[in-house]
């Protein structure tokens, strides 16, 4: 029974995974869609809004979420998913925009693809990197308190 619920949390922690890959991607396609349908950013208070910032703020609200309101885990993989598209696929654009403002803002946004992918590649990698990571810590403290079990009932007997 006990290797069933192993087997169980391992299968949910891999699709967790999946999910925010997943998510992540869609969002970053669906926001590039959108610029070339229609490329209109808010201007509030002066100030030109992208969609980097309003991940920055999904971001930020969901940390928030997580660390003093209910605990939702589905809902907190969905935003931050959500928040990380936004950010990884505005923030060469953003950095591109600051050094040299006079140029034409979709043909910046453009050329930036390459980079939003190679970025998203490395998010991707970082997540898989920490679930192996997580799973071998995971496996190490069982089997250690595996060993201790052993001890004690080698010193009762």
């Amino acid at each position: 029974m006990n290797g069933l619920l192993k087997k169980l949390a391992a299968f949910e922690l891999h699709h967790k995974i999946i999910t925010f890959i997943l998510i992540m991607i869609s969002t970053i396609v669906l926001v590039r869609l959108s610029v070339f349908i229609h490329n209109s950013n808010l201007i509030l208070l002066n100030f030109e809004l992208h969609h980097f910032d309003y991940g920055l703020l999904l971001l930020l609200v969901t940390c928030l979420l997580l660390l003093f309101g209910k605990k939702h885990q589905e809902i907190y993989l969905l935003f931050s998913a959500v928040a990380f598209g936004l950010i990884l696929d505005d923030l060469w654009f953003i950095r591109s925009n600051i050094l040299d403002p006079s140029t034409n803002e979709l043909q910046v946004y453009n050329s930036t693809f390459v980079s939003v992918v190679i970025l998203t590649i490395i998010v991707i990698l970082t997540v898989i990197l920490i679930n192996y990571y997580a799973n071998k810590n995971r496996s190490n403290i069982i089997k250690n308190k595996k060993n201790k079990k052993t001890r004690k009932n080698r010193i009762k007997k």
